[in-house]
């Protein structure tokens, strides 16, 4: 089956979050995005964590291995506020991170 890695630093590595968005808890590794540090975005419904830019930081998280039906869940789930990027991880593992949505109404 055809999986695409996801860095979650936030409220998807919650098993909670997990059963609700995926119907499963999501198998995840540790791993550390370079280059961002942990700040926040406020949104209609509440205030959330957020990676951005900055060349002296580190954002730790886990990588989930999501199927393409759970990766359009995981979109769904992050609303318009964020979008999803690739990066490349400290593992030099490549993975889809969502970032601010800087063009959002």
């Amino acid at each position: 089956m055809h999986t695409e890695s996801v860095f979650a630093y936030g409220t998807l590595c919650e098993p909670n979050i997990q059963m609700m968005v995926f119907d499963r808890l999501v198998p995840s590794v540790n791993d550390v995005l370079d280059g961002y540090r942990l700040s926040s975005i406020d949104t209609k419904e509440g205030r959330f964590p957020l990676a951005v830019p900055d060349a002296r930081g580190e954002v730790s998280g886990e990588v989930l291995e999501l199927s393409p039906d759970e990766l359009a869940f995981a979109d769904d789930y992050e609303t318009d506020a964020y979008r999803r990027s690739v990066v490349r991880l400290k593992s030099g593992r490549r993975a889809w991170v969502y970032l601010e949505n800087e063009s959002r109404a």
